[in-house]
């Protein structure tokens, strides 16, 4: 018997080298963007900030990391893109109690996340939900990604992850003290499919 696992969602860890140097500059400019900017979208708590940290000259290392390991993703993915560009990029910083609710990134090809200060990586890992989740739940003999309704990586400082835009993702209670990573969308420029398929698209 053959068995092959249909229409996976790919996802992506890398990590930075420098990490513990890069994290301290990108700490200290968190937390002061913070200080300027305590409320984003009316509310202080899960504090993010406006998407525009793509534009900070001091995450430019972070960009260069992130476009190494995209340029991997894209690869293995198989994509041809003519290019891509960031759309946004912000600052999470989630103190004990808070949590992020399930959600998707709209109107983005990939998302991503990568992790500055996290105390308890375990406990307060990404959680991505299967989107092809059964209402028939079976006993399991061991749990593995092709099996599970929900799959967890943990926030390990200095890694960061890539994942499809739509796919669903939480961030559980965070326990243990202050939960930093810095997420990221990005879109796809140019021509998409070809003209000869009625899927073509061109962004500018």
């Amino acid at each position: 018997m053959q068995t092959r696992h249909l229409f996976p969602v790919a996802v992506s860890r890398f990590r930075v080298d420098d990490a513990p140097g890069l994290n301290r500059v990108l700490e200290r400019r968190i937390r002061k963007i913070r200080k300027r900017i305590p409320l984003w979208k009316g509310h202080e708590r899960p504090w993010q900030c406006q998407p525009d940290l793509h534009l900070d000259p001091e995450f430019t290392p972070l960009l260069a990391e992130i476009r190494v390991a995209v340029s991997g993703h894209l690869a293995h993915m198989r994509f041809d893109l003519d290019g891509w560009d960031f759309t946004g990029m912000w600052a999470n910083l989630l103190v004990d109690g808070d949590f992020h609710p399930p959600h998707t990134h709209a109107n983005n090809l990939l998302s991503g996340v990568y992790y500055v200060r996290s105390p308890q990586p375990a406990a307060t890992g990404i959680r991505f939900t299967n989107p092809h989740k059964s209402a028939i739940s079976p006993r399991l003999t061991e749990f593995v990604e092709h099996n599970s309704d929900t799959w967890r990586y943990p926030a390990e400082e200095g890694t960061g992850l890539i994942f499809p835009s739509w796919v669903e993702h939480y961030v559980p209670t965070v326990v243990g003290g202050d939960r930093i990573s810095v997420s990221w969308n990005l879109m796809a420029k140019g021509d998409l499919g070809t003209p000869e398929s009625l899927e073509f698209a061109r962004i500018g």
